[in-house]
Protein backbone atom coordinates (compact mmCIF):
# COMPACT_ATOMS: atom_id res chain seq x y z
CA UNK A 1 0.00 0.00 0.00
CA UNK A 2 2.92 2.18 0.76
CA UNK A 3 3.70 1.47 -2.77
CA UNK A 4 1.04 2.12 -4.12
CA UNK A 5 0.45 5.87 -2.51
CA UNK A 6 4.16 6.65 -3.42
CA UNK A 7 3.52 6.04 -7.19
CA UNK A 8 0.11 7.47 -7.44
CA UNK A 9 0.59 10.95 -5.59
CA UNK A 10 5.03 11.04 -6.19
CA UNK A 11 5.19 9.52 -9.79
CA UNK A 12 7.80 7.19 -8.15
CA UNK A 13 8.07 3.39 -8.43
CA UNK A 14 9.83 2.37 -5.47
CA UNK A 15 10.57 -1.20 -6.63
CA UNK A 16 12.66 0.38 -9.75
CA UNK A 17 14.99 1.94 -7.37
CA UNK A 18 18.33 0.96 -5.68
CA UNK A 19 17.62 0.12 -1.82
CA UNK A 20 21.03 2.11 -1.60
CA UNK A 21 22.85 4.80 -3.06
CA UNK A 22 26.17 4.17 -5.17
CA UNK A 23 27.57 7.34 -4.11
CA UNK A 24 29.68 7.21 -1.13
CA UNK A 25 27.96 10.15 0.82
CA UNK A 26 24.97 8.90 0.92
CA UNK A 27 26.41 5.46 1.89
CA UNK A 28 28.56 6.23 4.61
CA UNK A 29 25.98 6.94 7.07
CA UNK A 30 24.51 3.74 6.72
CA UNK A 31 28.01 1.96 6.80
CA UNK A 32 28.92 4.15 10.06
CA UNK A 33 25.94 2.85 11.52
CA UNK A 34 26.92 -0.80 11.08
CA UNK A 35 30.79 -0.33 12.06
CA UNK A 36 29.22 1.26 15.23
CA UNK A 37 26.60 -1.95 15.82
CA UNK A 38 30.02 -3.82 15.67
CA UNK A 39 32.09 -2.31 17.93
CA UNK A 40 29.39 -1.86 20.18
CA UNK A 41 28.61 -5.88 19.85
CA UNK A 42 32.59 -6.66 20.16
CA UNK A 43 32.54 -5.01 23.60
CA UNK A 44 29.26 -6.73 25.10
CA UNK A 45 28.94 -9.70 23.03
CA UNK A 46 27.08 -11.31 25.71
CA UNK A 47 24.25 -8.87 24.94
CA UNK A 48 24.14 -8.80 21.33
CA UNK A 49 25.87 -11.79 19.60
CA UNK A 50 22.76 -13.39 18.56
CA UNK A 51 21.88 -9.99 16.96
CA UNK A 52 25.37 -10.27 14.94
CA UNK A 53 24.40 -13.98 13.73
CA UNK A 54 21.12 -12.84 12.73
CA UNK A 55 22.49 -10.09 10.59
CA UNK A 56 25.51 -11.55 9.59
CA UNK A 57 23.52 -14.82 8.32
CA UNK A 58 21.61 -12.27 5.84
CA UNK A 59 25.03 -10.67 4.79
CA UNK A 60 25.80 -14.01 3.87
CA UNK A 61 22.85 -15.64 2.14
CA UNK A 62 22.57 -17.96 5.24
CA UNK A 63 20.00 -16.75 7.67
CA UNK A 64 19.53 -18.52 11.03
CA UNK A 65 16.95 -20.89 11.10
CA UNK A 66 13.65 -19.17 10.63
CA UNK A 67 11.66 -21.22 13.41
CA UNK A 68 14.25 -19.97 16.03
CA UNK A 69 13.79 -16.54 14.76
CA UNK A 70 10.31 -16.69 15.02
CA UNK A 71 10.33 -17.58 18.50
CA UNK A 72 12.69 -15.28 19.16
CA UNK A 73 10.37 -12.51 17.65
CA UNK A 74 7.33 -14.02 20.19
CA UNK A 75 9.02 -13.03 23.15
CA UNK A 76 6.82 -11.58 25.39
CA UNK A 77 7.05 -7.69 25.07
CA UNK A 78 7.53 -6.83 28.98
CA UNK A 79 10.85 -9.13 28.23
CA UNK A 80 11.81 -6.58 25.25
CA UNK A 81 10.77 -3.38 27.23
CA UNK A 82 13.05 -4.65 30.52
CA UNK A 83 15.84 -3.88 28.31
CA UNK A 84 19.14 -6.35 26.18
CA UNK A 85 20.16 -8.03 29.53
CA UNK A 86 16.93 -9.49 29.82
CA UNK A 87 16.01 -10.14 25.58
CA UNK A 88 19.62 -12.04 25.32
CA UNK A 89 18.74 -14.04 28.79
CA UNK A 90 15.70 -15.43 27.22
CA UNK A 91 17.50 -15.16 23.83
CA UNK A 92 20.49 -17.65 25.16
CA UNK A 93 17.04 -19.76 27.41
CA UNK A 94 15.09 -20.11 23.78
CA UNK A 95 18.00 -21.26 21.80
CA UNK A 96 19.28 -23.74 24.28
CA UNK A 97 15.69 -25.09 24.52
CA UNK A 98 15.34 -25.12 20.36
CA UNK A 99 18.77 -26.71 20.26
CA UNK A 100 17.52 -29.78 22.59
CA UNK A 101 14.40 -30.08 20.77
CA UNK A 102 16.07 -30.14 16.86
CA UNK A 103 18.63 -32.68 18.39
CA UNK A 104 16.07 -34.99 20.17
CA UNK A 105 13.68 -34.66 17.29
CA UNK A 106 16.66 -35.94 15.03
CA UNK A 107 17.90 -38.34 17.02
CA UNK A 108 14.57 -40.23 18.09
CA UNK A 109 13.51 -40.05 14.25
CA UNK A 110 16.74 -42.03 13.50
CA UNK A 111 16.14 -44.39 16.46
CA UNK A 112 12.67 -45.53 15.39
CA UNK A 113 13.67 -45.87 11.89
CA UNK A 114 16.17 -48.47 13.16
CA UNK A 115 13.73 -50.58 15.61
CA UNK A 116 11.11 -50.08 12.60
CA UNK A 117 13.41 -51.88 10.38
CA UNK A 118 14.85 -54.70 13.13
CA UNK A 119 11.34 -55.02 14.59
CA UNK A 120 8.49 -54.39 12.66
CA UNK A 121 7.44 -51.24 14.74
CA UNK A 122 5.07 -49.13 13.14
CA UNK A 123 5.42 -45.51 12.03
CA UNK A 124 2.97 -44.15 14.93
CA UNK A 125 4.44 -46.49 17.51
CA UNK A 126 5.82 -44.42 20.18
CA UNK A 127 8.67 -45.24 22.47
CA UNK A 128 7.86 -46.37 26.16
CA UNK A 129 8.15 -44.41 29.36
CA UNK A 130 11.60 -44.04 30.32
CA UNK A 131 11.81 -46.49 33.22
CA UNK A 132 10.20 -49.08 31.05
CA UNK A 133 13.03 -48.31 28.45
CA UNK A 134 15.61 -48.98 30.83
CA UNK A 135 13.64 -52.15 32.02
CA UNK A 136 14.55 -53.52 28.66
CA UNK A 137 18.19 -53.67 28.83
CA UNK A 138 18.24 -52.64 25.25
CA UNK A 139 20.34 -49.33 24.47
CA UNK A 140 18.55 -48.65 20.56
CA UNK A 141 14.68 -48.26 22.92
CA UNK A 142 16.96 -46.53 25.85
CA UNK A 143 17.72 -43.75 23.51
CA UNK A 144 14.86 -43.48 21.48
CA UNK A 145 12.70 -43.16 24.76
CA UNK A 146 15.40 -40.66 26.39
CA UNK A 147 15.34 -38.23 23.12
CA UNK A 148 11.61 -38.73 22.92
CA UNK A 149 11.54 -37.13 26.58
CA UNK A 150 13.83 -34.59 25.63
CA UNK A 151 12.01 -33.14 22.95
CA UNK A 152 9.13 -33.12 25.37
CA UNK A 153 10.58 -30.99 27.88
CA UNK A 154 12.19 -28.83 25.29
CA UNK A 155 8.88 -27.73 23.91
CA UNK A 156 7.33 -27.19 27.47
CA UNK A 157 6.62 -24.01 28.44
CA UNK A 158 7.82 -25.18 32.35
CA UNK A 159 9.96 -28.32 31.64
CA UNK A 160 10.30 -30.67 34.58
CA UNK A 161 14.21 -30.52 35.51
CA UNK A 162 14.19 -34.21 36.76
CA UNK A 163 12.84 -35.60 33.95
CA UNK A 164 15.26 -34.21 31.88
CA UNK A 165 18.22 -35.09 33.98
CA UNK A 166 16.84 -38.81 34.01
CA UNK A 167 16.81 -38.40 30.16
CA UNK A 168 20.48 -37.63 30.06
CA UNK A 169 21.80 -39.85 32.78
CA UNK A 170 19.95 -42.74 30.74
CA UNK A 171 21.36 -41.91 27.52
CA UNK A 172 25.25 -41.79 28.84
CA UNK A 173 24.39 -44.97 30.43
CA UNK A 174 23.98 -46.56 27.20
CA UNK A 175 27.34 -45.11 26.14
CA UNK A 176 29.40 -46.45 29.03
CA UNK A 177 27.81 -49.62 28.69
CA UNK A 178 28.58 -49.94 25.17
CA UNK A 179 32.20 -48.45 25.78
CA UNK A 180 31.58 -44.98 24.02
CA UNK A 181 32.22 -42.62 26.73
CA UNK A 182 35.34 -43.73 28.43
CA UNK A 183 37.29 -41.12 26.87
CA UNK A 184 34.64 -38.45 28.20
CA UNK A 185 35.11 -36.61 31.15
CA UNK A 186 31.21 -36.59 33.09
CA UNK A 187 30.91 -33.54 35.13
CA UNK A 188 29.33 -33.44 38.41
CA UNK A 189 25.80 -32.48 36.86
CA UNK A 190 26.01 -35.59 34.67
CA UNK A 191 26.96 -37.88 37.60
CA UNK A 192 24.07 -36.95 39.51
CA UNK A 193 21.66 -37.36 36.26
CA UNK A 194 22.88 -40.80 35.82
CA UNK A 195 22.50 -41.65 39.74
CA UNK A 196 19.11 -40.19 39.20
CA UNK A 197 18.19 -42.27 36.55
CA UNK A 198 19.81 -45.45 38.03
CA UNK A 199 21.58 -46.14 34.70
CA UNK A 200 25.45 -46.15 36.33
CA UNK A 201 27.76 -48.16 33.97
CA UNK A 202 27.50 -51.96 34.31
CA UNK A 203 23.46 -51.90 35.21
CA UNK A 204 21.98 -53.19 31.85
CA UNK A 205 22.53 -57.16 30.79
CA UNK A 206 25.28 -57.59 27.14
CA UNK A 207 21.88 -56.69 25.26
CA UNK A 208 22.96 -53.00 25.78
CA UNK A 209 26.04 -53.64 24.42
CA UNK A 210 25.59 -55.87 22.16
CA UNK A 211 23.35 -56.82 18.67
CA UNK A 212 22.16 -54.14 16.12
CA UNK A 213 20.97 -51.80 19.01
CA UNK A 214 24.93 -51.29 19.46
CA UNK A 215 25.96 -51.30 16.37
CA UNK A 216 23.18 -48.28 15.31
CA UNK A 217 25.00 -46.52 18.91
CA UNK A 218 28.39 -46.78 18.01
CA UNK A 219 27.08 -45.33 14.60
CA UNK A 220 25.68 -42.51 15.81
CA UNK A 221 27.69 -41.55 19.02
CA UNK A 222 28.52 -38.09 17.29
CA UNK A 223 24.77 -37.14 17.12
CA UNK A 224 24.26 -38.64 20.34
CA UNK A 225 26.55 -36.77 22.28
CA UNK A 226 25.52 -33.61 20.81
CA UNK A 227 21.71 -34.30 22.54
CA UNK A 228 24.01 -34.81 25.67
CA UNK A 229 25.77 -31.94 25.02
CA UNK A 230 22.77 -29.54 24.89
CA UNK A 231 21.03 -30.95 27.01
CA UNK A 232 23.58 -29.97 29.38
CA UNK A 233 23.89 -26.97 28.16
CA UNK A 234 19.95 -26.09 28.95
CA UNK A 235 19.97 -27.30 32.47
CA UNK A 236 21.41 -23.98 34.13
CA UNK A 237 17.95 -22.58 32.49
CA UNK A 238 15.80 -24.76 34.20
CA UNK A 239 13.93 -23.92 37.53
Amino acid sequence: LDCEYILEHQGLCVFSRPLFSDTLQQAKPFSFAIEGFYEVASVYPHLWSFWLEWYQGFLDGKPLDWELQRRVALIDDAIWEAGPEAVAEEIERIRAAYEVERRATELEASAQAALRTTRGIGDNNPPPPIEEALATSDGLTIIWAAAQELKEEAQSEVPDKTRVEKAIGAIVGVLKACGLWAAKKVDKGLDAAMVAAGTAAGKWSVRAAAGYGAIWVAQNTESIMDLVKAAEAWLPFLP
